[in-house]
């Protein structure tokens, strides 16, 4: 789905987009392979499996940050990005498992209130952050570099924001899909 490529492509940005149509090409397999075991064993029925964008805003900075201090040539870097974000999927699967397995999804309510409201405005924050670095084709600590930002890095971001901006105000005339397939293939 369009959805993975985009997380791989926020996983895999800056000094590892070098990797990406291998991670590309991972992400697809992993969608293929969330749908197919969600199909063949899930209980009920329609369920729309997908790929969750909070552990890929968590794991981008987390992941660029180990990777570029790294000592190794790029071949190396990029296997140990992919090892990095397979383990991450496969713990948190097993995490999420023994979870329900065990009947735990009830401890949620002792959570407080402003403990996951502050998680998932962090998780926006590194979203936005992210996707403004893809869009000006910065790394993310060169986002908050202000002499990064100087003419050619900038006009990137103005298109994103402007294609943004034109589809907020069009889908809010005309709310069908064919408005956003118009607008991102005029935008290209």
């Amino acid at each position: 789905s369009t959805f993975s490529i985009a997380l791989a492509a926020l996983l895999f940005s800056g000094p590892l987009s070098a990797g990406l149509p291998l991670a590309v090409i991972a992400a697809l397999i992993g969608s293929f392979i969330v749908a197919a075991g969600a199909a063949l064993f899930s209980r009920i029925r329609g369920n729309l499996p997908h790929v969750q964008d909070i552990g890929a805003a968590v794991l981008a900075p987390a992941m660029a940050g180990g990777i570029a201090v790294m000592d190794a040539p790029l071949p190396v870097k990029i296997a140990t990005a992919l090892v990095i974000v397979a383990a991450s999927t496969l713990f948190t699967g097993a995490l999420i498992w023994a979870t329900g397995m065990l009947r735990l999804g009830r401890i949620m309510r002792y959570f407080p209130h402003t403990v996951l409201s502050g998680f998932l405005a962090g998780t926006g924050w590194l979203l936005a952050i992210s996707g403004i670095s893809l869009a000006a084709g910065l790394s993310m600590a060169d986002v908050f570099a202000p002499e990064k930002w100087q003419g050619a890095a900038l006009w990137p971001l103005i298109a994103a924001i402007a294609v943004a901006v034109c589809l907020w105000v069009l889908l809010r005339f005309w709310n069908h899909p064919s408005v956003l397939i118009i607008v991102l293939g005029s935008a290209t």
